[in-house]
């Protein structure tokens, strides 16, 4: 496999940056906090582990924070940094439960969930009391709010399978759906808007903000 090189872009324009090399790169996330941490994770040689690395955008490289373990065998896995950068959700495998780890690896909460199957990423709630999970399971794909309780909302469902995925804006006011079946879609879910623009879509009165 040939290393991955994760680039800083200037917002003001010009040529990118390299900020560091990596091996076996399989997940990076920055805390939406400006004094939080960037965190990226790389597969292990023996594929049984993903070692969790701090980096600075400017800096580049820094000290190694956890190791989170899977069955080698697995290719697909999904993690999240919390917004304030002190917590990671991680789903070890398609079917696993949602776990919540502190940086150190100690597991603070695990949640079933209907089955992630490599299903898109999930995202933390602004205020860090919840996920945004998208699952796929019986012949219909949903996005979800599970907050850390356990209990699970869905905001969307479709029954076509199209997966879709979520992203919230700076702000944390809108949440942007983004459809598989349509990827230049977006659909914006406010407190005072429903939209549901595809035929077989639902979403639920059950909105977080």
């Amino acid at each position: 496999m040939q290393p991955a090189e994760l680039k800083r872009v200037p917002l003001t324009g010009g040529a990118s940056e390299t900020i560091l090399s990596v091996s076996r790169l399989e997940w990076w996330e920055c805390a939406r906090i400006p004094e939080g941490p960037c965190l990226l994770a790389e597969r292990s040689n023996d594929r049984k582990q993903a070692i969790v690395t701090e980096f600075d955008p400017e800096k580049g490289r820094g000290a190694e924070v956890t190791r989170i373990a899977f069955d080698p065998k697995v290719e697909s896995w999904v993690a999240a940094l919390s917004p304030e950068g002190k917590r990671l959700a991680v789903i070890r495998s398609p079917g696993s439960p949602l776990e919540i780890l502190s940086l150190k690896g100690k597991q603070l909460n695990q949640i079933i969930v209907p089955e992630w199957s490599n299903s898109g990423p999930i995202k933390w709630s602004t205020d860090g009391r919840g996920l945004f999970v998208p699952s796929v399971a019986h012949g219909e794909a949903s996005l979800l709010h599970v907050n850390l309780q356990g209990e699970i909302h869905v905001l969307r469902r479709n029954r076509r399978r199209y997966r879709t995925s979520p992203e919230l804006l700076d702000d944390g006011t809108v949440l942007t759906v983004v459809d598989s079946c349509r990827p230049k879609l977006t659909l914006r879910i406010r407190p005072d808007q429903v939209s549901c623009a595809l035929p077989g879509c639902q979403i639920s009165v059950h909105l977080v903000h």
